[in-house]
């Protein structure tokens, strides 16, 4: 395996090892496993921002051909949703919010060199890092902790209906989109009532999710 293989195999293997190993360690009890659920959910949504951003202000760069999703890399996108949004509320239930960021920060200071050339930094990558940490990982740590406490009813669902429209609105139908080679001006050209029976079935998920707030 080269090295653009090797590091895009590790991206995704060694969160998710971590993340199997702290969830048999502490074995969350089910607040705690809804959270951390619409934790990844949340940084499904919003890595794919932050990378559009980072394409747009020269945050980074990706150099990888195959295994993409919306030019970014599929493995290092669900490494990186794992990395911010089940590790946290596993491996540090009880730190402050702002310390896991200083934490996730330290981290990506000595991970994101390490990543190239999959993820090339450009010289202004601290302005998108700061971005990502205010964007992905803080508000999917406050979502964690205040699903799996029960408190801030009001806060959690508005970040929980933000997560589900992103997710069904925006991240599957793009999949699907990629996948099957279509686009959203096809998409946008159907018949209005098309469009609408598809948007009925894709809120029906996120009907059923907030209603376990």
């Amino acid at each position: 395996m080269d090295r653009i293989g090797t590091i895009r195999a590790m991206s995704l293997y060694l969160p998710l090892t971590v993340t199997v190993l702290f969830w048999l360690r502490r074995r969350p009890f089910l607040a705690e496993r809804v959270g951390i659920l619409l934790a990844c959910i949340w940084n499904f949504d919003t890595l794919l921002l932050v990378h559009r951003l980072a394409s747009r202000f020269d945050w980074w760069t990706v150099r990888a051909e195959k295994g993409l999703f919306l030019g970014m890399p599929v493995d290092l996108y669900l490494g990186w949703a794992l990395l911010w949004g089940a590790i946290p509320p596993l491996a540090f239930p009880r730190l402050h919010t702002v310390t896991v960021a200083m934490l996730a920060l330290w981290f990506d200071l000595l991970a994101m060199p390490l990543l190239a050339p999959v993820l090339q930094p450009g010289r202004e990558w601290l302005f998108g890092e700061a971005a990502a940490i205010g964007i992905c990982l803080i508000p999917a740590r406050l979502l964690a902790a205040w699903t799996a406490e029960k408190r801030r009813l009001s806060e959690r669902t508005f970040l929980q209906i933000l997560a589900f429209t992103g997710l069904m609105a925006a991240v599957i139908p793009a999949a699907i989109l990629e996948q099957t080679g279509g686009d959203w001006r096809r998409l946008l050209a159907r018949p209005s009532w098309m469009n609408s029976v598809g948007l009925q079935l894709l809120a029906i998920p996120a009907v059923m999710g907030l209603s376990a707030v």
